[in-house]
């Protein structure tokens, strides 16, 4: 992994050559493969931060939780984060990293899955494209809340957009809405 710092530092620099002092931000990619954890290198960031104070680096890469989040600063001294995929996991990671607050509880999380295909219904997406974004959704979020693992077993083979509304209802009254 040491390699691929110093390469990306290399990098990074040949990108600073000649750039102007207007420049406020920059995202960088701190993983060599997509979705491996194990190819995490927050540390490449590093000697950036201090090295270009005025400028808000923004941490990219499996950060997915407040835990993510206080290692990727503590090794990357980036206070920015850009969290993707952990975004659809825990709803509202933006407010648990910014905050210290508690993620959504399971009757949030499933009022936003109501609510994210209630948007697409409005949009007039296809009822198929409505549970495909609903299931990649519950998907994720299962992973951050395992207390709707069993719920998402049953709703992903729903093939019926009004049956996984109703689903959904079933489960929150079920559970005490």
């Amino acid at each position: 992994m040491a390699d691929t710092a110093v390469k990306k530092q290399g990098k990074f620099k040949e990108y600073f050559k000649g750039v102007k002092t207007e420049l406020k931000k920059v995202v960088w990619p701190t993983r060599k493969e997509l979705y491996k954890r194990d190819c995490i290198d927050w540390t490449v960031l590093e000697p950036f931060s201090a090295e270009y104070p005025d400028i808000n680096f923004v941490a990219n890469g499996e950060i997915n939780s407040l835990s993510d989040a206080v290692a990727c600063e503590a090794q990357s001294h980036c206070t920015t984060f850009m969290t993707g995929r952990g975004a659809i996991a825990i709803a509202n990671l933006g407010y648990v990293i910014k905050e210290k607050g508690l993620p959504y509880d399971t009757v949030k999380t499933l009022n936003v899955l109501l609510e994210i295909m209630n948007e697409f219904v409005e949009m007039d997406a296809e009822p198929r494209i409505v549970l495909n974004r609903a299931k990649q959704f519950l998907g994720y979020a299962r992973k951050a809340n395992h207390e709707l693992a069993e719920f998402f077993s049953v709703f992903c083979r729903s093939e019926d957009l009004n049956n996984s509304f109703k689903l959904t209802e079933k489960f929150l009254t079920r559970i005490g809405k």
